[in-house]
C-alpha cells in the first residue's frame, strides 16, 4: 500500500444561526483579536468570508468578553458596531455550542 489521495464521497453541511448582519469587518477584526490561532481565507481579515477558530481560543475569546464586558463594549462603540456587547456575546455562545462536534474549529462563513 502507497500512500495516496482519496477523496471524501459525502460532504454534508448545514448553515445555521446566521446573526451580525453587514458586521463582518468588525467581527472578523475582533476574533482576529481575541484568537491567535485564527485563519482566514483572505489576506485582509476584515474581507474574509470564511473563518476557523480553534474550539478552545474560541471558548476563551467568550470567557475574556464576558469577564471584561465594558471594555468589549468600548470596542465596539469605537468600531462603530451596530449590536451590543450582550448581542456579541449571545452569538459568540450560539456559534460556538452549533460548531461541528466532530472538529477541534469553529468554521464562519459569511454570506447571504
Amino acid at each position: 500500500m502507497g500512500y495516496r489521495c482519496h477523496v471524501a464521497t459525502k460532504y454534508d453541511v448545514k448553515y445555521d444561526h446566521g446573526f451580525m448582519s453587514y458586521q463582518q469587518d468588525c467581527i472578523n477584526r475582533l476574533l482576529n483579536d481575541l484568537c491567535p490561532g485564527l485563519w482566514c481565507n483572505s489576506e485582509y481579515i476584515e474581507s474574509a468570508d470564511t473563518l476557523e477558530i480553534p474550539k478552545d481560543e474560541f471558548e476563551q475569546a467568550i470567557k475574556k468578553v464576558k469577564k471584561c464586558r465594558e471594555r468589549y463594549a468600548r470596542y465596539l462603540e469605537e468600531g462603530e458596531a451596530e449590536f451590543s456587547v450582550e448581542e456579541l456575546i449571545s452569538s459568540l455562545e450560539t456559534w460556538f455550542e452549533n460548531s461541528d462536534p466532530n472538529n477541534d474549529f469553529v468554521r464562519l462563513y459569511w454570506f447571504q
